[in-house]
């Protein structure tokens, strides 16, 4: 359990900085190296590796994946935005990108809690 709960913390860590990369991307009208396919991102390698058994833990884990994906194609639609120089495109979809990496950071939370709980 202490294991798994380092190992989210890691992947809530990395998919930090790749959301850090798209706002300075946003912030700055420019194009910046960013891995917009949802299974090639160090998060995604991550999860699509991890199988687990456990059924409440599961449910969480398996709601994360749309979420994910949709802050990966507004991440990517932010840099098309930026590309054809329609920076309020690109801060839309900054922000679709935002509210969607919020409920991934939620639900891993809520994973840590209930692996926490059963520690206690």
């Amino acid at each position: 359990k202490e294991e798994l709960v380092n190992i989210l913390e890691n992947a809530s860590k990395q998919h930090n900085l790749w959301m850090d990369i798209l706002e300075e991307a946003v912030r700055n009208s420019k194009i910046i190296p960013l891995q917009v396919d949802a299974d090639k991102c160090g998060f995604g390698h991550f999860y699509n590796s991890l199988i687990i058994q456990d059924d409440e833990i599961k449910k969480l884990w398996e709601s994360i994946d749309r979420y994910h994906n949709e802050l990966h194609d507004a991440g990517e639609q932010a840099l098309l935005a930026i590309r054809d120089g329609d920076m309020e495109k690109a801060n839309n979809y900054y922000q679709i990108a935002k509210q969607s990496s919020q409920m991934v950071y939620k639900i891993i939370d809520e994973i840590i809690n209930v692996l926490n709980n059963r520690n206690a």
